[in-house]
């Protein structure tokens, strides 16, 4: 991982070196401004913190080792919580980190199975801490609340329709793109979602939110 500072009048780089295969992806912290998170064909997620000084190979400070089975494609860093991190994989799952106890209990705080291949694209809401959104490869887009919990009544409406395999946090599901790489939420205007795909741009509002 390069960091470059164009501030100075020749531009100064900065190498962070730690991950034994391809970085996929990065996210800065949304309130510490010298720490980022990156994730790696290696199946790890590290976290960084620019002013610390290099110690041997790996200058990161937090490693979640095996995060998935197999490459963690994508992060994306809650803004209002900022102790939660969220991770897509190779292995098709979502999974949310906390932060403050990933430490000593390296352990996601929650998984999600749902999408049937990888998970391509992921964004935390705005303005909403227990919602966001992922794109996967299976060419849907999902639309989650962490909030949300089965209860007994819902429970039955489902047995009766033949949905109980959905998880109770699943909110919307946006279908008809063809290779979906990459979906965000609009900053201002919270309802509405990005998506881009090989057939497209899409500019969407779920009808559930």
């Amino acid at each position: 991982i390069h960091r470059i500072d164009f501030h100075s009048d020749v531009p100064q780089k900065d190498v962070f070196s730690g991950h034994t295969g391809s970085v996929e992806d990065i996210c800065w912290s949304p309130k510490e401004t010298n720490v980022f998170a990156s994730c790696s064909s290696d199946r790890s997620i590290k976290i960084w913190d620019t002013r610390a000084e290099a110690t041997g190979r790996d200058r990161s400070k937090l490693t979640i080792k095996n995060a998935h089975d197999g490459d963690v494609n994508v992060l994306s860093w809650n803004c209002r919580e900022t102790h939660l991190l969220l991770s897509g994989g190779e292995d098709n799952l979502i999974k949310v980190w906390d932060l403050r106890t990933v430490q000593t209990n390296a352990k996601a705080i929650a998984s999600f199975s749902f999408h049937r291949q990888a998970i391509s694209s992921i964004c935390w809401h705005p303005s909403d801490p227990t919602l966001f959104v992922a794109g996967s490869r299976d060419n849907s887009i999902s639309i989650w609340d962490l909030s949300v919990e089965r209860d007994e009544k819902s429970h039955k409406i489902e047995q009766k329709y033949g949905l109980e395999y959905l998880p109770p946090q699943l909110l919307f599901l946006h279908q008809g793109q063809q290779e979906v790489s990459d979906v965000k939420w609009h900053p201002l205007l919270p309802s509405v979602i990005f998506s881009a795909a090989a057939d497209g741009l899409h500019i969407w509002r779920p009808s559930t939110i």
